[in-house]
């Protein structure tokens, strides 16, 4: 079994699901959650909400140091808000992605 918070669903995944719902008389949730897990599978998107894009990038260059240099100096300093604690991290991780251009 899995845990629905764990699931990293997009906003626009979703709300096709629920369309799905409303749209046929019975709900069929075993396909439901089917569909989820194929979508992670093939790789969900994460959105970020456009007031948010750059900020972690923004703090780096005030800081005068690369994106991956300020994430690993936010994450060992005691003192970082959480906030950035959690924006250091995504950029950690983000690094680690296959980035198509």
């Amino acid at each position: 079994m899995f845990n629905m918070n764990d699931l990293n669903l997009d906003f626009k995944t979703l709300q096709k699901q629920i369309q799905k719902l409303s749209n046929s008389s019975t709900i069929d949730l075993p396909n439901l959650f089917i569909d989820m897990i194929e979508h992670l599978k093939k790789g969900g998107k994460i959105y970020i909400k456009k007031a948010n894009r750059g900020k972690f990038t923004a703090s780096a260059k005030r800081a005068g140091q690369t994106v991956q240099e300020h994430a690993r100096s936010v994450l060992n300093d005691p003192n970082a808000t959480p906030l950035q604690k959690k924006r250091a991290n995504f950029a950690r991780n983000a690094a680690k992605w296959h980035h198509n251009k």
